[in-house]
């Protein structure tokens, strides 16, 4: 028997249902959580890749990104700004919140239409992890992160973000956060998000 105010877990799963069938009949995907490479639910990067994919073979017009993500995996979040980059419907990019990834993500928008909400931040910053084995697997491992670390700058130049790479390695050395109007001048979105326009 259902308490009082309850609903059962099918009727809470078709209200979800719809509302994301809704959002995709109005081309606006949601990319929520971290960037990992599980199919969690459907605010998840791989079924926002699915999305973005299957939006853009049935029609061109804009699809809607709003981003609100701590950041995640280098490989997830790269296969997903591909997916941004390829898609042949042009895709505006709105930041509730972005750190690590999430904000290379937001910055891979279509030039002009990258948003992020007025009292928003955004992080950039250089992506870490534990080197392990031997010296020569260390060496290697090294090698491959700062790759990484080199492409991760490239992207953010091709992207509109006017930086040398020296200036760029050396802001994302640590956490570097920006709130809304700094995010802009920054180079890493066009504009504030305002009124009426979502």
């Amino acid at each position: 028997m259902l308490g009082f105010g309850k609903r059962p877990d099918n009727a809470r799963l078709e209200e979800t249902m719809e509302t994301y069938e809704f959002l995709l009949r109005h081309r606006t995907l949601f990319l929520l959580g971290p960037i990992v490479s599980s199919r969690t639910d459907q605010f998840s990067a791989i079924q926002v890749m699915d999305a973005i994919i299957a939006m853009g073979k049935d029609s061109y017009a804009p699809i809607h990104l709003i981003i609100d993500s701590p950041g995640g995996e280098v490989p997830t979040g790269l296969a997903l700004l591909d997916t941004i980059k390829l898609s042949q419907a042009p895709i505006y990019t709105y930041c509730r919140s972005a750190a690590s990834m999430a904000a290379i993500l937001m910055s891979a928008g279509e030039p002009g239409n990258r948003f992020i909400y007025p009292h928003s931040r955004c992080m950039i910053h250089l992506p870490s992890g534990v080197l392990q084995g031997s010296s020569k697997e260390v060496n290697k491992q090294n090698e491959q992160m700062q790759k990484i670390k080199d492409m991760l700058v490239c992207v953010l130049q091709s992207c509109g973000v006017n930086k040398s790479t020296k200036q760029l390695l050396s802001d994302m050395e640590d956490e570097h956060w920006m709130n809304a109007q700094e995010a802009v001048e920054y180079g890493i979105v066009d504009g504030i998000v305002q009124r009426g326009q979502l």
